[in-house]
């Protein structure tokens, strides 16, 4: 026992010793807090013991146009003449640079890293910003635009809750947002074309996604907001040239209840909602031809699903409805020409098979013997009569 408390005694000494003869390696510093127009930020920096250190980012001071701060919009009491002098688009930098150069340190968070690119304008990524609870991206840098949030730019910040970007940002890459956990909102300005693969896979607090009326999206990469399981509400710009939900784009969204798809889609992707439970009714624009393997599988309070008067559809895939064991009718367009391998099987409220064509046309569709596999309705009720199912 003595032995074993002496053992104890020397373990305990030992460790004071380490910790007191520790010295502290602090690596780069990182933009915890915004400075302001008024108000000093916080710049933090850490040793790999989990120490870290905190210094004051000193506030920006008022820079006025015209008697009004282009940073945080104060209207100065000065004269004119006065205020124009505190800053300005005329004010030079320490460098003898001409501050309108440098747009995005009056309108854009600090600590960005930017990259030039091919066609002159600018990509962003996080850069000493990874901490910051709100980032602004901003117009400009160096004069040029600022066109694109780069591959895996923002990934994996823990503390982000809310990004904005310029009306010039024309493409978010591969992972730029992926595993943004505490990110909960994100304005789409109409300029975005591109949102790229898994871009916001796995952003768990993000609860709304909404392209305006006038969206250019054309592009969303496969598993763009793969499990994103907060995200209740989904509005595309009805009139969007976006022509495809990509595999996998809102896999697991657990909570998506509401969506709106725009009018000219022409395929919904392998897995596109898988898992979306809560959602209970889709309306499908009659210009989508393809829903693919496991589009709405196991989609458990999918009631209601509307083709649009003259729909394209041509193909159901494997398992597209499989487990939608809401669904209690479903009105097949006319132009369908295949339906794959359990498509609709385990419906097992499904009672209401409709066909908008012919018994001659519904019998010339291609169906797998398992299409319908434990599905409670026994007939297909066409335009000119009925067709009994096995």
């Amino acid at each position: 026992m003595k032995k074993i408390i002496a053992i104890t005694i020397l373990a305990i000494a030992m460790l004071l010793c380490m910790t007191a003869c520790h010295t502290h390696e602090f690596g780069e510093w990182y933009v915890t807090k915004n400075a302001t127009c008024t108000q000093d930020g916080v710049k933090t920096r850490y040793c790999d013991c989990g120490e870290r250190q905190n210094d004051a980012i000193p506030a920006t001071s008022h820079k006025y146009v015209n008697g009004v701060c282009n940073t945080c919009g104060n209207v100065s009491n000065l004269p004119e003449s006065d205020s124009n002098s505190l800053g300005g688009n005329n004010a030079s930098n320490s460098n003898g640079d001409n501050a309108s150069n440098n747009i995005f340190e009056n309108d854009g968070t600090e600590g960005l890293d930017f990259y030039p690119l091919a066609d002159g304008t600018y990509g962003v990524k996080v850069g000493k910003a990874q901490f910051l609870e709100e980032i602004v991206i901003p117009a400009e840098y160096n004069g040029k635009m600022v066109t694109a949030v780069l591959e895996n730019a923002f990934e994996g910040c823990p503390d982000l809750k809310t990004i904005k970007l310029s009306s010039n940002v024309q493409s978010i890459g591969d992972s730029a947002f992926k595993g943004c956990t505490s990110l909960i909102s994100i304005e789409f300005p109409d300029s975005v074309a591109t949102i790229g693969n898994q871009a916001f896979s796995g952003c768990t607090s993000l609860k709304k996604v909404s392209f305006s009326v006038n969206s250019k999206l054309s592009t969303l990469g496969h598993s763009a907001f793969y499990f994103c399981d907060s995200l209740e509400t989904v509005t595309f710009a009805a009139k969007s040239p976006l022509k495809c939900i990509d595999d996998s784009t809102f896999y697991e969204c657990s909570s998506i209840s509401t969506i709106t798809l725009p009018s000219g889609l022409k395929s919904i992707g392998d897995y596109a909602f898988y898992c979306c439970e809560e959602l209970m009714h889709i309306n499908i624009p009659s210009s989508v031809e393809v829903i693919d393997f496991g589009a709405f599988y196991l989609c458990k309070s999918l009631k209601t699903v509307i083709f649009d008067d003259n729909s394209k559809l041509n193909t159901i895939g494997s398992y597209a409805f499989h487990g939608c064991i809401a669904l209690e009718k479903i009105t097949i367009p006319q132009n369908v020409t295949s339906i794959n391998f359990e498509a609709f099987s385990c419906c097992y409220v499904l009672e209401q098979i409709s066909f908008v064509g012919t018994t001659k046309q519904w019998n010339a569709v291609a169906k797998d013997y398992s299409w319908n596999r434990n599905v409670p309705a026994t007939e297909v009720v066409c335009s000119d009569g009925t067709v009994p199912l096995k």
